[in-house]
């Protein structure tokens, strides 16, 4: 058994964003990595549809975040104490099933894509004991 762990993150991420809002592609299901470890791979995907409205601009893409002056974390957590209404998505896992390849849906709900790296970490070190 092999005590590490793989990353395999799409390409159009960057991971030193942490939210879940960064991750976003509309109303959708958005795989944002696969983490490998013991012949067992987890799906890490942003799951809901982003739609806010924030500095007189509805939110619904990555573009419209940068329009209305979100591009950080930092920039984020600010935005949301004026923020009242709206969708917002999330990160979620699913672990692929060695025999069968479809997916499991592990309900791991996080708003911090380091969060739920912990949560699925712990989750497949357990599975493999």
């Amino acid at each position: 058994m092999s005590n590490l762990f793989e990353f395999d993150w799409k390409d159009q991420y960057d991971p030193l964003a942490k939210s879940d809002i960064f991750y976003c592609e509309g109303y959708t299901h958005s795989v944002v990595l696969y983490i490998k470890y013991n012949n067992r791979i987890v799906e890490i995907s942003c799951d809901g549809e982003m739609d806010f409205w924030y500095n007189d601009v509805r939110v619904r893409s990555y573009s419209d975040l940068i329009k209305a002056g979100i591009l950080t974390d930092t920039d984020w957590r600010k935005a949301q104490d004026s923020i009242h209404d709206g969708s917002f998505p999330w990160f979620d896992a699913y672990m692929e099933d060695p025999e069968t390849y479809e997916m499991e849906h592990l309900d791991m709900v996080h708003g911090d894509l380091d969060d739920i790296i912990l949560e699925v970490q712990q989750y497949l070190m357990e599975v493999a004991k």
